[in-house]
């Protein structure tokens, strides 16, 4: 099951290690129908670390967690 990280300017799309990100430029794609993830990876990493420490704080369970975990280990070197 993805999950979603949005801020006002950008928004992350989450979900298992087969599945590669997708990250949009809401203030030029509002639509988002563009993945920018390749030319902005150390940011859609760190949005993505950012998730996965609030899933963790929230005492999301570990099924979900380690999923999104590979997969940004696989993306995003750690």
């Amino acid at each position: 099951m993805p999950i979603t990280v949005t801020t006002r300017s950008r928004s992350l799309v989450v979900g298992g290690p087969a599945e590669p990100p997708e990250l949009y430029d809401l203030e030029r794609d509002p639509g988002e129908s563009t993945n920018v993830w390749a030319e902005n990876v150390e940011e859609g990493a760190r949005l993505f670390r950012d998730a996965l420490a609030f899933l963790e704080r929230c005492g999301a369970a570990e099924e979900h967690l380690e999923p999104r975990r590979e997969s940004l280990r696989a993306v995003a070197c750690g």
